[in-house]
């Protein structure tokens, strides 16, 4: 909403100054005090300053605009003849500011609030080939005679750019209080936001430059959109305090097939921004309404958001750790504080690789609590099979049987797990066996020939000559450093697959492990489904 009576003096760019020029002559702001060649005074300025606001809510803009303080932002008391800073401070978490200065130049003081924070490390600049700061600038003042002075508030209207560059550092701000709140300290590296009106470069985190590009198309400006930006925050946050080796590329949220690395760093992301905002809802608007619109509580997408190569279902996961709402947990929520979250993704820095995988082992090995009940909706099975138990399936003379046409749900868990199974044949003739996701419901079995949750498995049916192996059930030998073209997790590539000769009443035995060639976009986990079926 609009505050009535208040003195609103914004430049879009701080390059707009009301410095000393050629031929002396001062600007419209300052030229009150052209002439006077008495020395200037000093004292104390006070006021505040905030930015007008565009409220964001379900379905997108809502056409409300609302008064925002500018928190912990750059405040500077500036020389009008010599464009000197004289003096400099921060607003506080209220927008307000009480600046002291002594001005040894000639009368005329302003006070400029600049899109900046040095608590909280953060700064929003046109370009990098523009790297000029957004402002509100207050009217010249006479600092004669010395002493303290109240000056009218000031806000940053969206006409000038300024309020947008605002509502960016503001997120910037959030994300730093909720990192100091985990932390016990402020963020150490700078943050540069980079947006203007019309930028085409999208929303974006560049770890190299630890920079992060804001849109700002008329079709798509993310300015106002905080989920969005509080996301990319995330990424920083997890770049500065942690470990993030996300190859990157492109990413859907219904995509369970996603670079575990990669379902990590936006899963996380996206967490992040709700736990700053303290909202399941993630809101990115268009020109006109929304571009995408989900929730991490339930979540959205459900029937798709499984798995932990799923980046809502790792949002998901980490939600509901940490919420208080009971929408798919059993017996209840989990209420798990932030800082004890962070804990564990921070101590995930030195790890060569991260993904859901390795905070799951982590929180594991801290004995932090049960996840079971949050992760057993969301697909993500990373831990003893029932074929572990008492004797492990772990040596060809411990094989479980395995019967035509049975579904056997495994996991190659812990790291190193080997399985065995054996498969007697009833008749002569061919067969396949094949590593599966299997989905049972209501006691009705759907499956695909795939592992899941990242598992890259490997073959062995022994027992007939030759001896048979497969691994990748697409042929492919994939780098180490296969990076954005490291293969998917999907149903036709890190599963396997063997076409054998059976003989009626001779046992096979079944050996499944980890390929010790598996790329990194898979895990050293995972689930699979073993199934054996004879080919008419």
């Amino acid at each position: 909403m609009f505050r009535a009576g208040v003195i609103i003096t914004a430049l879009a760019l701080l390059a707009t100054g009301c410095g000393e020029a050629a031929p002396r002559v001062l600007t419209s702001r300052c030229a009150a005090f052209e002439g006077r060649t008495d020395s200037g005074g000093g004292g104390t300025l006070s006021g505040s300053a905030a930015y007008r606001k565009r409220r964001v809510a379900s379905g997108g803009m809502t056409g409300e605009v609302v008064s925002v303080p500018i928190r912990f932002a750059l405040v500077e008391v500036v020389a009008c003849r010599s464009g000197e800073v004289l003096a400099e401070g921060e607003t506080g978490e209220d927008g307000s500011y009480a600046i002291s200065f002594s001005n040894p130049g000639r009368p005329g003081v302003y006070v400029r609030v600049s899109s900046r924070s040095g608590t909280y490390a953060a700064s929003v600049k046109r370009s990098p080939q523009e790297p000029v700061l957004y402002g509100v600038v207050s009217g010249a003042i006479d600092d004669l005679p010395r002493g303290a002075r109240a000056l009218p508030a000031l806000e940053a209207r969206d006409t000038s750019g300024a309020a947008g560059a605002f509502n960016i550092l503001e997120q910037g701000v959030r994300g730093g209080r909720l990192v100091e709140a985990a932390t016990g300290s402020t963020p150490p590296a700078g943050l540069q936001w980079y947006w203007y009106p019309g930028n085409p470069d999208g929303t974006a985190y560049n770890p190299g430059a630890r920079a992060i590009s804001v849109l700002g198309q008329p079709a798509d400006p993310d300015e106002w959109d905080d989920a969005v930006l509080l996301h990319e925050y995330g990424h920083y946050a997890a770049d500065i305090y942690s470990k993030d080796d996300s190859p990157g590329g492109p990413h859907r949220l219904d995509d369970s097939t996603l670079d575990l690395r990669l379902a990590w760093s936006e899963g996380w992301a996206t967490f992040f921004s709700s736990a700053v905002r303290n909202d399941p809802r993630h809101v990115d608007t268009s020109g006109t309404g929304v571009r995408l619109e989900f929730e991490i509580e339930g979540p959205s997408l459900a029937s798709s958001a499984r798995y932990d190569t799923n980046e809502l279902a790792v949002a998901a996961v980490l939600w509901d750790l940490h919420d208080d709402t009971n929408a798919d947990e059993e017996p209840g929520p989990l209420t798990i504080p932030f800082d004890r979250i962070w804990g564990v993704v921070a101590d995930l820095s030195a790890f060569s690789t991260v993904s859901f995988e390795d905070y799951w082992l982590h929180w594991q090995s801290g004995n932090l609590g049960d996840l079971t009940a949050i992760l057993i909706p969301r697909g993500i099975d990373l831990w003893r099979d029932p074929y572990e138990g008492s004797p492990d399936d772990d040596a060809p003379a411990r094989g479980r049987a395995i019967a035509l046409g049975e579904i056997q749900l495994r996991t190659l868990y812990p790291a190193g797990d080997v399985d065995y199974a054996v498969f007697t044949p009833d008749a002569d003739g061919t067969y396949t066996v094949s590593t599966s996701r299997c989905v049972i419901d209501a006691g009705e079995a759907t499956c695909d020939v795939r592992v899941s949750n990242a598992a890259d498995t490997v073959l062995d049916v022994e027992g007939v000559s030759p001896g048979l192996s497969a691994d990748n059930l697409d042929g492919g030998i994939y780098s180490p450093s296969c990076g954005v073209t490291c293969p998917p997790n999907d149903a036709d590539t890190l599963s396997s697959r063997i076409v054998f000769s059976g003989t009626a009443g001779t046992p096979l035995t079944i050996k499944i492990t980890r390929s010790s060639s598996a790329p990194p976009s898979a895990g050293d986990l995972g689930s699979y489904g073993l199934v054996v079926e004879k080919i008419p």
